[in-house]
């Protein structure tokens, strides 16, 4: 039977943390396993939260090197006697069978990566132009279990290790500050030969504190996301030369969605999404030329 260990990564939410560690190993009552913790804060302020339950299935280690890149690498470090990783970001709460229907997912594919829902969860009350402009909705409603995805994000993300460990992946250093370090692996995993498919019964909700329902915040999380997606893309090219046709090609696009902005007035849901569209543009133009923002740590 594979074994399976569960990791959150977690930096300085220890509120979080201690609503979430008896969450997962409720979820890992039904299919066995085990639940790592690494803290990125040197501090170790998540380490009373992470040990609250006294279950022996945890395991709470402090990664003192900063960024996400570093904790989710001690994750896979972590994780070197076990077949099957799931990861879990310390700001979600998984539904009822969310690891169930990844693990299940991965036994009736195959599939070298398992990609999970998740939904945003709104901790407060959402101002008009947030709740008009769609950031909340879910992620990917294309796609039905077992469709194959390119990339996957690593907030409900399933690995078989026995499938990812022979490729030696580890996540990128590049990403450790600016986010898209999930995107990075993930492709590399897929480049390799490695399948990754959706599971829509597996839905985790991330908590979206009051702080981020905002028209600023969206916009800039808007561009950074666009930022990383360019970077992801051009990183994953095979020589200069498709490098250099991809820098062209988002540059294109980059152009289109900043000018999308200058639009006709329209009613606010038009107006958000072009707001969202010409900051995401400003995102992709700074991605083309290899810049970048700090989005962690």
């Amino acid at each position: 039977m594979a074994r399976l260990v569960v990791a959150i990564t977690t930096f300085r939410r220890p509120e979080l943390l201690g609503a979430l560690v008896p969450a997962v190993l409720a979820q890992l009552d039904e299919v066995g396993g085990e639940l790592i913790v690494v803290d990125n804060d040197p501090d170790a302020t998540g380490r009373d939260a992470a040990l609250s339950t006294g279950d022996p299935r945890v395991h709470y280690v402090v990664e003192s090197r900063p960024g996400i890149v570093a904790a989710r690498n001690r994750a896979l470090a972590e994780a070197s006697e076990f077949d099957l990783l799931a990861f879990i970001d310390d700001d979600e709460v998984p539904r009822d069978g969310w690891l169930a229907q990844l693990v299940a997912t991965a036994a009736s594919t195959g599939a070298a990566g398992v990609s999970g829902q998740v939904c945003s969860l709104p901790q407060g009350p959402v101002p008009e132009w947030v709740a008009a402009s769609g950031v909340l909705a879910p992620r990917h409603p294309e796609l039905r279990t077992g469709d194959v995805m390119a990339r996957a994000a690593s907030g409900s993300l399933l690995l078989d290790l026995r499938q990812v460990r022979p490729l030696g992946l580890t996540f990128d250093e590049r990403f450790g500050r600016t986010g898209g370090e999930d995107s990075y692996f993930t492709g590399r995993l897929t480049q390799l030969g490695g399948r990754i498919v959706w599971c829509a019964e597996a839905i985790a909700d991330e908590l979206v504190p009051a702080s981020r329902l905002t028209r600023e915040y969206q916009l800039r999380l808007a561009a950074v996301r666009a930022n990383s997606t360019v970077r992801v893309r051009v990183a994953l090219a095979a020589g200069p030369l498709q490098r250099a046709r991809l820098r062209g090609y988002w540059a294109l696009i980059g152009l289109r969605e900043w000018l999308a902005g200058f639009g006709p007035a329209g009613d606010l849901a038009t107006r958000a999404r072009r707001e969202l569209r010409a900051a995401a543009g400003r995102g992709v133009l700074r991605g083309v030329s290899g810049r970048s923002w700090s989005h962690y740590g």
